[in-house]
């Protein structure tokens, strides 16, 4: 007699049941995903992502989710050889903090993996596996095996104002409801993986002089989540896009609304986004740029400071998109 204990997922299904279930059906008839249609305008020598710019006002702490587009789950744009070549070069010097069933998605995917499983004891869930090359101040070390309240403990309001509705919204999260939400930030430069105590954290601390608006750039991590069908894990993935700020100044309304951010958001908020080191540059350079598009009509003057209707792009982006690539 087998006297071993069965193993089951988290949905309840044994292992022995799943085989004897024998082949499932594809991933998007599984999982009510459709999968993605083709983009045949796509070149991967001029491709660039979509012009993300996921910025809120009235700013306050919120999931800020939306419904996740199949056809732009995974975004390949023309700086993915020197990507994935920084990947590589980022797990070899810091590889002993990933977790080796990860390592082709490392290697042929640039974006960053999350996995969180419900504990069957408590019913919360923790992060049991990830590969991270693009955090700032965190990485998998630090965060695996930790709850979700336990991640996001740094963040200001999280516990009053998110963590009940995080909690039950991953719970109750379906496998044909993939969502998708972007947070951002201003940088010198693109550090693209910045562990704790890491030299580049200095530049934090000082509004440098010598600073230039061209080494100025948002950093958006735009993030996807999604339910597997079998384990009940939930996925987590992002990518880390940075955009020069120099390309607001024709961006609609962008300048005035990164003012209005800068200024009068929350300062928990804010310090906790830590903008602080750049602004000395960007905020000048923002209001000449809202200047401008008042003076040319392309913002009306008593326009109300809001969150755009294009959120999280904005007027004309596909246009700008488009010429960006050549077509």
């Amino acid at each position: 007699m087998d006297t071993r204990s069965p193993k089951y997922t988290p949905t309840g299904l044994s292992t022995e049941e799943i085989i004897a279930l024998g082949d499932f059906p594809a991933y998007d008839i599984l999982t009510g995903v459709p999968n993605p249609s083709p983009f045949k305008e796509f070149n991967p020598l001029t491709a660039v992502t979509r012009p993300y710019r996921p910025l809120r006002w009235n700013y306050h702490q919120t999931m800020s989710l939306t419904k996740m587009e199949p056809d732009w789950w995974l975004e390949i744009d023309k700086t993915y050889p020197s990507m994935i070549a920084e990947r590589q070069k980022l797990f070899r010097l810091h590889g002993n903090k990933s977790q080796p069933p990860l390592h082709i998605l490392l290697n042929n995917v640039p974006e960053d993996f999350a996995i969180v499983l419900r504990n069957e004891v408590d019913g919360m869930y923790y992060m049991r596996a990830g590969v991270i090359c693009s955090s700032l101040g965190w990485n998998v070390s630090t965060k695996l095996g930790l709850q979700l309240r336990d991640i996001h403990g740094s963040i200001p309001d999280y516990k009053e104002k998110m963590q009940f509705s995080m909690d039950r919204y991953f719970s109750k999260m379906p496998t044909n409801a993939p969502i998708q939400r972007g947070s951002w930030g201003l940088e010198v430069g693109c550090p693209l993986f910045m562990p704790p105590g890491d030299p580049h954290e200095k530049l934090r601390e000082v509004q440098s002089p010598d600073l230039k608006i061209e080494d100025c750039n948002l950093r958006v991590d735009w993030q996807t989540l999604r339910r597997m069908p079998l384990s009940g894990a939930i996925v987590f993935n992002f990518t880390a896009l940075f955009t020069p700020v120099t390309e607001f100044r024709d961006e609609p309304k962008i300048p005035a609304l990164l003012i209005k951010i800068l200024r009068e958001g929350k300062r928990s908020l804010m310090e906790y986004k830590n903008t602080w080191h750049v602004e000395h540059m960007v905020l000048p350079a923002l209001e000449e740029w809202a200047r401008e598009q008042v003076e040319k009509g392309v913002v009306k003057a008593d326009w109300e400071v809001a969150t755009l209707d294009e959120s999280p792009y904005f007027e004309g982006w596909e246009e700008k998109w488009r010429r960006a690539q050549g077509y």
